[in-house]
């Protein structure tokens, strides 16, 4: 049986930002009142610093903003589709629209190795993709989302 990655905690699909930090910022800020992240300040710092150092973007246009961290007790997920494209830094050049920004306790390795495989690779296929970019409304993304945890 393959890797299930969490429910999102939210589904965003208008994201309005206009760089990456911002992007982050306004994603994470969704898990203000998640019981699952001690310190949210801290984890975006983390996140943003993260992607400064090693950007996560994908092919395909979408990007993996993530960060293992104390600032979490169990791993969070933010789904987020923005309506202009932000560079991410991906090897094909193509900025993202999909982003999946989520946070990983520093200790769990195995489960953070496998949800980033995971993720990219369910996002190289270019019709859950392009699924993912054609919802309607939050609950049809979330339907979409929930197939791919299931595949």
């Amino acid at each position: 049986m393959s890797y299930t990655f969490p429910s999102p905690h939210a589904v965003l699909l208008d994201v309005d930002a206009q760089n990456r930090a911002e992007l982050i910022r306004q994603l994470a800020a969704t898990l203000a009142h998640c019981p699952d992240v001690v310190d949210l300040e801290a984890f975006t710092r983390q996140l943003i610093r993260r992607e400064l150092d090693t950007p996560t973007g994908l092919e395909n246009g979408c990007a993996l903003p993530h960060a293992r961290s104390s600032a979490v007790e169990e791993i969070v997920l933010v789904v987020g589709r923005s309506r202009e494209a932000i560079d991410f830094g991906a090897q094909d050049g193509r900025p993202a629209r999909l982003f999946f920004l989520f946070g990983v306790p520093e200790h769990c390795i195995t489960q953070y190795l496998k949800l980033v495989a995971r993720l990219s690779a369910l996002l190289k296929d270019a019709d859950y993709r392009q699924r993912l970019l054609d919802a309607q409304d939050e609950g049809s993304m979330r339907e979409i989302l929930e197939e791919g945890r299931r595949a």
